[in-house]
């Protein structure tokens, strides 16, 4: 907190009359990050002609966001491997943190939805179990590539997320083609 209090210009006390601890600045700059990062996901997927075509522009998104914010992969991973629960949060902060991430689940669940309906998402896929597993495996490797600092130069690292992309996208397209 003495370190952030430094470059804020600004003394400990002053920081903690904002933020609890160290986490809970942690937490606050990862759901400002959240709500930006959604922004340009709803951008990209407004392109997309079916469910199946606007989760792969939602996970292109995702990464291109990644890369020019490698900070915001750091955010995420900091709370899913803090173990941070959104019962523990203090109500303000929860009160945020609901009203970026309950509207944006809700739209991929309606879009998981709507590519079910429009035949490009197998129909016996849960949605919601299914996009957790797409953006913690993305994530996760967003991770590995982007801020481990020990990617070897032998692959290119927008190729190698693009084909895990496109991987899970076979698996949950309703006709595997469709999702190369």
């Amino acid at each position: 907190m003495q370190d952030v209090a430094a470059a804020a210009g600004c003394t400990r006390r002053t920081l903690y009359a904002y933020f609890e601890s160290w986490e809970d600045l942690v937490l606050q700059a990862y759901i400002e990050d959240m709500g930006k990062r959604w922004e340009s996901q709803k951008e990209a997927m407004a392109e997309g002609e079916n469910g199946l075509d606007q989760l792969n522009l939602w996970a292109h998104a995702y990464y291109a966001y990644g890369v020019e914010h490698p900070e915001s992969v750091h955010l995420e991973m900091f709370r899913d491997y803090r173990g941070i629960e959104p019962t523990d949060l203090r109500p303000p902060v929860k009160e945020r943190y609901d009203a970026i991430l309950t509207p944006l689940l809700g739209e991929m669940v309606a879009v998981f939805s709507k590519g079910q309906q429009d035949g490009s998402i197998r129909p016996e896929l849960a949605p919601l179990p299914t996009l957790n597993q797409f953006a913690f495996s993305l994530r996760t490797l967003m991770n590995r590539i982007l801020c481990s600092g020990d990617n070897p130069d032998e692959f290119d690292t927008t190729d190698f997320v693009t084909n895990f992309i496109q991987l899970f996208l076979r698996g949950i397209a309703n006709h595997p083609e469709a999702g190369s």
